[in-house]
């Protein structure tokens, strides 16, 4: 995950026009100050002349940042004198300002990443006018030139002006006149005569902060505010950017344009139109690695892993040092079942970014499938400590738990991340899981019922549901859960043979009989599935064809209770007692 740019302000002196460090410097020369207790005087006077270089070389460094770094400037904004009396000069209104343009940029970070072998890079810089406060302070010798105008008229001859926000705050007040009832902020870019924002108010002066700080986003990094809107929902906002983006006569623009539309698609689930995104992006500009890792993603969503994988290695080979590539990358091979070629592009992920939490919660899920819990929990632990608030980080945790037979502290995890992430349907199922081994049916099916409120597309929460009604004896409720199901993955073998067998419970045997034909025909060598099409079979008092298939299912399974069972009784229907009473007792 990014971190948008800290401004390092440099401490202005207090009275004086040179910084404390020069000052002291000055008055000690010659022998005019007096050396430290313990100090000799000619180890002091080294000690000074370093001190004189490091200052100027400090000095020198920020001219030069002030002359030619790529930043934009947030002056402080003209605020009446009640806000300033309040704690909010001009200056604490441009830092925050700053502070919420950074918090957006750094989405666009995250979505557009600029890497390099030394690390993320940033994209925009804004910096506000305090930060140059000690240049303004610091004068050339002999003139009224001061190191700040020096640097602005560096930048002037060179043909590269400043880039600079300003603006003024107005106060809106009661019909009286004496008590403030909102806050005004309209905000300029260039010059203080240039063209003005729209204007923007609030009841609070912070929230019309917050409410300003787009603006200067939409003109200085209209993509980090795109994917600020993406992360937050903000559809109405995020196509406007989008077309503004892809109309754009700059290339660069235009290319960031479709990767955001991209991602737009992937989020809402639409992956074709999200790939024809991306493809429009690399026509752009064919060198794009992100777009090839975002073609990987939504190639991966279709549960192409092939064509993933494919793009993912372009995606690395064009930009070897994006580690979203290689955690992309893995978690496809944890799709195709290559555990060990997941964990390693995860480990390589995490060498070039160790700070991001959604690399270890992807290698601890892999843990998890290897039955690793120990392992995965230190992982999922990792995540927490990186993102206190990742819900699923939690949840996860708690599936670790329940592999490791904990289920009291599984169960407060689930509990602690439905709260976290009141709005994901896994902690809810997971728990009705726990619920459901305790024998507690009703409120097993009350966390499913609330899974199902929150994301209606899970099959497995329907077939979960549809098991615990068949335990209860309502099978006409589960099968109307199977059918559900079903109707979300259609070829789900499992799911099918949960409808065969409540369907031959209630006498619908014919379609009893094919679906548990369809499910052999999409997985052949499955017990349970033999066993119920075995009772079918049986019901139908097609005795041979039953035992054949109780047969094969305790070929699979020798301890399987149902198929001896059941094949005791078609043995003694057959007139075979002794072999039937066999195998009932041995169930």
């Amino acid at each position: 995950m990014r971190i948008g740019p800290v401004a390092h302000a440099i401490k202005p002196p207090t009275s004086h026009s040179f910084p404390a460090a020069l000052e002291r410097v000055l008055r000690t020369r010659d022998g005019q100050g007096e050396a430290p207790a313990g100090l000799p005087g000619h180890r002091y006077r080294v000690t000074l002349k370093i001190v004189v270089i490091l200052a100027g070389l400090i000095l020198v460094i920020a001219t030069l940042k002030a002359a030619f770094g790529s930043h934009i400037v947030i002056e402080p904004l003209s605020v009446p004198r009640q806000l300033e009396e309040d704690g909010y000069s001009g200056a604490v209104v441009a830092r925050r300002l700053m502070s919420e343009v950074q918090i957006i940029g750094k989405f666009g970070d995250d979505l557009y990443l600029t890497q390099s072998q030394d690390g993320l890079k940033e994209r925009i810089r804004f910096r506000s006018e305090d930060d140059f406060s000690a240049l303004a302070t610091v004068h050339v010798p002999s003139s009224n030139l001061s190191l700040r105008s020096m640097a602005q008229a560096l930048r002037d001859f060179l043909g590269f002006p400043e880039r600079k926000i300003s603006g003024e705050v107005t106060i809106r007040r009661s019909a009286d006149g004496k008590t403030p009832t909102g806050y005004r902020i309209l905000l300029r870019f260039g010059s203080p005569l240039s063209e003005s924002t729209k204007p923007v108010e609030a009841d609070t002066i912070d929230e019309a902060v917050h409410l300003a700080a787009p603006a200067i986003a939409e003109q200085f990094d209209p993509v980090g505010l795109a994917s600020f809107y993406l992360r937050t929902n903000k559809w109405g906002e995020i196509n406007r950017l989008e077309d503004k983006l892809i109309s754009h006569a700059d290339p660069d623009m235009k290319k960031q344009g479709w990767l955001v539309r991209g991602a737009h698609a992937f989020v809402q689930d639409r992956s074709d139109e999200a790939i024809t995104c991306f493809q429009e992006a690399l026509k752009q500009d064919p060198k794009l690695g992100e777009a090839y890792n975002s073609w990987g993603a939504a190639l991966a969503s279709q549960g192409d892993y092939d064509g993933a994988i494919e793009k993912y290695d372009k995606a690395i080979e064009l930009a070897p040092f994006n580690f979203t590539a290689y955690m992309n990358r893995g978690f496809a091979y944890r799709g195709m079942s290559q555990p060990d070629r997941a964990i390693k592009d995860f480990e390589k992920s995490i060498k070039l970014n160790p700070n991001f939490a959604l690399t270890y919660l992807n290698r601890g899920v892999v843990y998890l499938d290897i039955k690793q819990p120990d392992r995965a929990m230190e992982d999922f632990n990792h995540a927490l400590q990186l993102d206190p608030g990742m819900g699923i980080a939690l949840n996860n945790r708690g599936l670790a738990y329940l592999a490791k037979g904990e289920k009291d502290r599984a169960m407060q995890d689930f509990e602690q991340a439905m709260k976290l992430t009141p709005t994901s349907p896994l902690p809810f199922l997971n728990r009705a899981n726990l619920y459901s081994e305790k024998g507690e049916t009703v409120l097993a099916i009350a966390d499913l019922n609330q899974a199902i409120s929150l994301d209606p597309t899970m099959p497995e929460v329907f077939n979960a549901r549809g098991g615990l009604y068949a335990r209860k004896g309502e099978r006409e409720r589960a099968i109307q859960d199977y059918d559900k199901a079903l109707q979300l993955d259609p070829k789900n073998y499992g799911f099918l043979n949960n409808r065969c067998y409540s369907k031959a419970i209630i006498g619908q045997l014919d379609s009893a009989l094919e679906d548990c034909n369809e499910s052999l025909g999409l997985h052949p060598n499955e017990a349970n599935t033999l066993d119920s099409r075995g009772f079918t079979y049986l019901k139908l008092n097609d005795l041979d064809r039953a035992i054949a298939d109780y047969d094969a299912a305790l070929k699979l399974d020798s301890k399987k209770a149902l198929a001896l069972f059941g094949r005791g009784i078609a043995k003694r229907r057959k007139g075979d007692v002794p072999g039937g009473n066999a195998d009932i007792a041995a169930a």
